[in-house]
């Protein structure tokens, strides 16, 4: 149903692990499920390594992991909230997939957290209006109405995004850096990460 790219093999397999978990009243690790879809992604297609999907999913789960869930903190109002946490999560996210980008792309975007946040409010009915279109599809008339809002709004995704991008100074174009200023990027961020673990 979701297709074999390599991130929606990873997203599958760590959601696997969760429903595995509590079938055998464990708790599960998200780091541990975050290791296993990677080895098993790996040893189905060992050239996955080279796949920018492979490295932009993991990479930006790694940061939710890593980063996000150390740091979250709530706000009293609902709306703030929501906004911060969105901020906060897009910002953990590229932090572990900014040297991708640039190496792949050559740049840097200044409005992704806008199209990240604007993405999020449509992300959870999209799913489940998916869901009900694959269990009662087969209905002429139910899977008609549902198809035209689901396409709709996976449309309204499409625009927005295409839209942020559109922004002047969304984006600054820089050339291809050096695999050894990659390394010492991730090496760096690894002790922050490790650093403000050990202050908590």
């Amino acid at each position: 149903m979701i297709g074999k790219t390599p991130s929606s093999l990873r997203a599958l397999l760590m959601f696997c692990m969760i429903v595995i978990a509590e079938f055998l009243y464990r708790k599960s690790d998200t780091f541990i499920n975050w290791c296993v879809s990677l080895i098993i992604i790996l040893i189905i297609n060992p050239m996955y390594i080279e796949h920018l999907g492979v490295w932009l999913s993991f990479g930006g789960t790694l940061g939710i992991i890593a980063i996000y869930s150390k740091n979250i903190k709530k706000m009293q109002n609902k709306i703030l909230d929501y906004i911060y946490q969105n901020f906060i999560l897009s910002i953990c996210v590229q932090l572990c997939i900014f040297p991708v980008i640039i190496y792949n792309f050559n740049t840097i975007s200044l409005t992704f957290f806008i199209s990240n946040m604007a993405v999020s409010f449509l992300i959870a009915p999209i799913m489940f209006i998916g869901f009900i279109i694959s269990f009662f599809g087969k209905f002429i008339f139910i899977g008609k109405i549902f198809s035209i809002i689901e396409v709709f709004l996976i449309k309204l995704v499409f625009l927005s995004t295409k839209f942020v991008s559109n922004i002047s100074l969304s984006k600054i174009y820089v050339k291809t850096p050096n695999i050894i200023v990659l390394i010492l990027y991730y090496i760096i961020l690894y002790f922050f990460i490790i650093l403000s673990h050990n202050k908590r």
